[in-house]
């Protein structure tokens, strides 16, 4: 079989797929999803059939995924308006029973009105699922939803949403999650109230906390996995000085203590609340204050800021490492575009301005989706990702590098994902030569690592 050389690499948000693929391969791929998908359609369309044969049955539909070299097939049956309770279990019993004589293992639903349930791999599973969608398909409170093997959904008024909790959250039932479908946007689910993967005995007041944030009108959006996270979002920017003084009332509790509480806004960034942000204060007061800040994050003890304009960055960076900062802060990193600096006060920060100022000019030549991003990292080690690589962009890397000084005593790392140049590279602290820790080979990487150490013996030793 011909050879393939494949990457796949996230840039900027965004999945970057490049390989090259012989003819031969492409060929054989092509069969083999062809034969997979003829397996899967005779599977599927057998237990279509099947199911649609039943009385009770309006309709049926068959869909696969992962047909390439495996198949997941899903038949579903919608069933009549007319149909009994009792008919619908019989039909679930004989539905589980067909499930188990195949060979593969595939999924089967019925939606009965606008709820859908999963039939189970066993009798037992199959009739604990259906009564709890029978039960909710009765309840007036549900508007829909769907009861899966290991999860259910249920859709109701924002204002029900924590009885139909307490109502339907049962032990050994599936995962559950209740959502409002009464807000500005339908079933976008901005009221969420979700089951967590741990047990706290501080659930009824979190649940009551939640009822309480449904009625504030600056609230937009509460999430509430309960034991596990409270995600609140308020309308604008002006409201989350009181909401994170809310919150952190919460936070503060050592009950909470395995609770992650966010408190976000629509025109702005999140962040965390935690016992400890009262500190923060005078922090995120200097970061509204500097001209040029864009926004800030707090997240795991670490706090991103955004610049806006690279003209203010040396000042602005300057400015913050220059504050004082509470003692579990483990860093703030401060960045531009797709460079970035560190303060941790290990004294490199003019060092790591000169490099990131270098990158600014660099980008500045180049289109706004191939920027080369820069991040230095608290182990000495500096981290360079071009979108695009070529020769201008290593020389690039390598002046921004010099101009800064910090090779003599970081690590230098560029990482190259674009075909067909693929490799990481590594300069140790003072050295004058990368090494190759990974590359695919090719005639156009070899060369472009030749190019590169020529480039960087050149610049160091005269640097």
């Amino acid at each position: 079989m011909g050879d393939t050389v494949e990457s796949t690499r996230e840039q900027g948000g965004s999945i970057r797929s490049q390989n090259r693929t012989t003819l031969t391969t492409r060929v054989v791929l092509v069969a083999l999803a062809a034969a997979a998908l003829t397996g899967c359609s005779i599977q599927g369309n057998a237990a279509e059939s099947w199911l649609g044969r039943s009385q009770i049955v309006d309709s049926t539909d068959m869909s696969a995924t992962g047909c390439f070299g495996t198949c997941d097939v899903r038949v579903e049956g919608t069933i009549s308006s007319s149909a009994t309770e009792e008919q619908i279990r019989r039909l679930g019993e004989a539905a589980t029973d067909y499930l188990a004589a195949q060979d593969d293992d595939f999924g089967m639903t019925l939606r009965y009105g606008e709820m859908s349930v999963q039939i189970g791999g066993t009798q037992e599973q199959t009739t604990d699922l259906l009564d709890l969608a029978l039960e909710a398909f009765a309840d007036e409170r549900v508007s829909s939803g769907y009861v899966y093997r290991s999860f259910a959904t249920l859709n109701g008024s924002k204002a029900e949403l924590s009885t139909l909790y307490d109502d339907y959250s049962l032990p050994d039932e599936p995962t559950l999650t209740v959502r409002a479908d009464d807000d500005a946007t339908p079933g976008d689910g901005s009221f969420l109230v979700k089951e967590g993967s741990d047990q706290c005995d501080t659930a009824g007041s979190l649940l009551a906390e939640f009822d309480e944030l449904l009625l504030d009108p600056t609230v937009t959006s509460v999430w509430l996995v309960l034991c596990t996270k409270l995600e609140v979002t308020v309308s604008d920017q002006s409201g989350m000085d009181a909401m994170v003084a809310h919150i952190q009332q919460l936070a503060s509790d050592p009950t909470n203590a395995a609770m992650e509480f966010i408190v976000d806004a629509e025109d702005g960034p999140p962040y965390s609340v935690t016992a400890d942000t009262p500190q923060l204060d005078p922090l995120f007061a200097l970061f509204d204050s500097t001209p040029g800040v864009a926004g800030y994050l707090v997240t795991d003890n670490v706090i991103q800021v955004g610049v806006s304009d690279p003209a203010l960055f040396r000042s602005i960076v300057r400015t913050i490492d220059a504050a004082p900062r509470p003692d579990f802060i483990e860093q703030i990193r401060v960045g531009h575009a797709s460079a970035s600096v560190y303060l941790t006060g290990d004294g490199t920060v003019d060092a790591q301005i000169d490099t990131a100022e270098s990158m600014f000019a660099s980008n500045a030549t180049r289109a706004a989706d191939d920027l080369i991003s820069f991040g230095p990292q608290p182990d000495g080690t500096l981290e360079f990702e071009p979108v695009t690589y070529d020769r201008e962009a290593g020389e690039q890397i390598v002046d921004a590098v010099i101009a800064g000084g910090l090779w003599r005593t970081s690590s230098t790392e560029i990482e190259v994902f674009d075909q067909p140049v693929v490799f990481t590279v590594t300069a140790e602290a003072g050295s004058t030569s990368f090494e190759a820790t990974r590359t695919n080979e090719t005639p156009e990487t070899t060369k472009a690592i030749e190019e590169l150490n020529r480039y960087w013996a050149a610049q160091t030793a005269s640097g």
